[in-house]
């Protein structure tokens, strides 16, 4: 459905501020067993609730099917390889652009994050890296617990937290819902937000296979309530806005938590035969809870791969010869 990017490049660029504690590195969770879809059933891939209307259910196959119309053979989507213009706003107003940063991820966990200043962010199957190409020789630094290292583990969290994400977008086949209906249009960051969503139709789907990212003080939640709005014509999705579904005590049924992140995408174009939006922004919730009339990251989509040829020994860290 859409492909963004949700990572933090502040220790990469050199800007420093201070951060919070970083959540605990996401992963894929089952739902809470008392958790069942809001007819009472179990989950299951691609099964919407049996209470879901006709109208939803046919809005459901339309935003399923937008993505990969012209598509001729559906194929699962286990890697990409992207490289953007980004622009991150931090909320203390500094600024940084990042032209041809790439962000690259294999299934089901490793991830490449580079700012394209010979400085990157990579996870694979020897742990987390810092690797500076700017020294001769390159230096890699393993990321452990220590505090400089805190927006560093938490860019890779959320960078594979999305990448996961993304991958159950492209194929609404394999989402668990818990719940699927029709609905309003949401509160919007800004006004021009704000005067395309009601042009949108949207709906509220409630899963555990989206993961957002997480606020300070709790992990990523094991279900999420998502609403998405899509182009009435096309199918294709343009906003998105993430909240938390947490555990009602004495009941089986969730209540919504706050809003966690919106997301705006727009110029969407044939990338392996899916269509790709190009232009995509993240705004963020303030200290307050609130959603930022800015986007704190936005970009520009230079090229993309949804078929990488990646190994997992390519997101281990260089070795370095000592003399």
């Amino acid at each position: 459905m859409h492909l963004s990017l949700l990572f933090h490049v502040l220790a990469l660029a050199g800007i420093q501020q201070d951060a919070p504690p970083p959540p605990v590195a996401p992963t894929l969770t089952a739902p809470a067993p008392n958790w069942t879809d809001v007819d009472g059933a179990a989950l299951a891939k691609g099964t919407l609730p049996a209470s879901t209307t006709a109208e939803a259910r046919q809005a459901f196959e339309l935003v399923r099917l937008a993505p990969r119309i012209k598509l001729a053979e559906p194929y699962p989507l286990t890697g990409f390889d992207l490289r953007v213009d980004l622009r991150y706003r931090g909320a203390d107003g500094q600024r940084n652009d990042l032209p041809e940063a790439q962000w690259q991820w294999l299934a089901p966990d490793c991830m490449r994050l580079s700012t394209g200043r010979k400085r990157e962010l990579v996870r694979g199957p020897k742990g987390d890296w810092l690797i500076d190409a700017t020294r001769e020789p390159v230096e890699t630094l393993e990321l452990g617990v220590a505090r400089e290292h805190r927006q560093d583990k938490r860019a890779l969290d959320e960078g594979v937290a999305l990448a996961r994400t993304v991958q159950t977008l492209f194929d609404l086949s394999q989402l668990r819902v818990r719940r699927f209906e029709l609905a309003q249009a949401p509160s919007c960051p800004n006004e021009a937000l704000s005067t395309r969503a009601r042009e949108l139709a949207w709906a509220v789907v409630e899963t555990p296979d989206l993961q957002a990212p997480a606020a300070e003080g709790r992990a990523v939640p094991t279900m999420v309530r998502a609403l998405l709005g899509w182009d009435k014509t096309t199918g294709l999705v343009e906003q998105a806005q993430l909240a938390e579904l947490k555990p009602a005590q004495g009941t089986d049924a969730p209540v919504q938590g706050p809003v966690m992140a919106h997301l705006s995408l727009r110029d969407h174009r044939l990338v392996d035969g899916l269509l790709v939006p190009h232009q995509f922004a993240l705004f963020s919730t303030n200290a307050e809870g609130k959603l930022r009339g800015e986007a704190a990251i936005d970009g520009y989509l230079r090229s993309a791969t949804l078929k990488p040829q990646l190994a997992r020994e390519s997101f281990a860290p260089p070795v370095v010869k000592k003399d």
